[in-house]
């Protein structure tokens, strides 16, 4: 009995295996929970999408949290836009944190760029892209650069991660794509694979992470995931992105644009003056968890002569007056994080001066 028993499993499961490798099935997405959001990770052109996701970290924590509404609209290339542009006085390069995937697109940094300035604002992002994909993006969409502004942004939360990951995974030790055998094609679609990453994901302590990764401030958690445990053993990845900053940085001037950067510091950087901790955190010690980058960028700009523009002063000035500049339970700006930064950019001499200001 029990012999006939495994057998009808083996069969079965084999049977579902075999859906898997054939693409009817999906177990990535059928094991994956409920889907967040997911638009905005490629170019897709012309979609007007609504509905609603959740905060990032409060959603994988196992947060209570109210569901958030989005408008996604996309232009002609795929891009977070509400206008068709074919060109713009001003290009924004980023990831996520540029994008604004939860806050309404006239909130946006893109938006609030342009409402002040007076000038046509381009947002050239997607999500989960590091520094070199946002140029490969770039020069794929071909824009016209001469007489214009390139502002790029450099995230402290994952763009190190995201250097590497571009530099390393799935390629050769020369650096070229490295093509997956269909053997390992067969493995990423298969039951047995996204079981085990399924057990994997579910044996997370996510109960410790909350009282580990989380402050209070003025009665509201907040939830923190990029600590240096996120960027451990990256410090040196600044080499890689600030070499690829000066190549992409000489392609723009030499087709008659200007460049400038951008800095975008983790929420935990710009919170903790603010937050209440609890006692079993160790983020109160946050030095401990902040990497170099901040530093590297900065020094980087004063010796190439591009102009860096650290945008956490201005959001811990904004966080100490009670205008928190994060979403609670998520890794990315809320509206006002995304008004802070549009203000501090549109009032910055280098880029004032980039496009005709004052």
């Amino acid at each position: 009995m029990l012999g006939y028993a495994l057998y009808a499993v083996g069969t079965v499961w084999l049977l579902l295996e075999l859906a898997g490798a054939s693409g009817l099935v999906s177990y990535k997405d059928r094991l994956g929970g409920p889907r967040k959001f997911a638009l905005g990770f490629t170019l897709a052109p012309d979609r007007d999408v609504r509905g609603e996701t959740q905060q990032d970290t409060a959603y994988t924590w196992g947060l209570d949290a109210e569901p958030i509404p989005y408008h996604f609209e996309t232009d002609r290339h795929g891009l977070r836009n509400a206008e068709h542009h074919t060109e713009a006085d001003v290009y924004l390069l980023g990831d996520s944190i540029v994008v604004g995937a939860l806050v309404p697109f006239d909130e946006t940094v893109t938006a609030e760029l342009a409402s002040t300035l007076g000038l046509d604002v381009m947002n050239v992002a997607l999500l989960s892209i590091g520094p070199q994909q946002q140029h490969e993006l770039f020069r794929k969409l071909d824009l016209p650069v001469e007489g214009r502004l390139v502002v790029q942004f450099i995230f402290e939360g994952n763009d190190q991660k995201d250097s590497h990951a571009y530099r390393t995974k799935g390629r050769t030790e020369s650096g070229e794509k490295r093509r997956r055998s269909p053997a390992e094609k067969l493995w990423r679609r298969s039951l047995t694979r996204n079981v085990l990453e399924l057990v994997k994901s579910d044996g997370r302590d996510y109960a410790r992470m909350i009282e580990e990764r989380t402050c209070d401030i003025g009665g509201q958690l907040h939830t923190f995931h990029y600590a240096r445990h996120q960027v451990r053993g990256l410090d040196d990845e600044a080499e890689h992105i600030t070499a690829a900053l000066d190549a992409f940085g000489d392609d723009v001037r030499d087709t008659g644009g200007r460049y400038v950067v951008a800095f975008v510091p983790t929420k935990l950087r710009v919170l903790s003056p603010v937050c209440d901790f609890p006692e079993a955190s160790d983020l109160p010690d946050a030095d401990e968890h902040l990497g170099p980058l901040r530093e590297q960028i900065i020094a980087w700009g004063a010796e190439s002569g591009v102009p860096v523009l650290d945008l956490t002063p201005p959001l811990q000035v904004a966080a100490e007056t009670g205008r928190i500049p994060w979403f609670w339970g998520d890794t990315h700006w809320n509206a006002e994080g995304h008004r802070v930064a549009a203000t501090a950019l549109a009032g910055w001499p280098p880029l004032r001066g980039a496009v005709g200001g004052d």
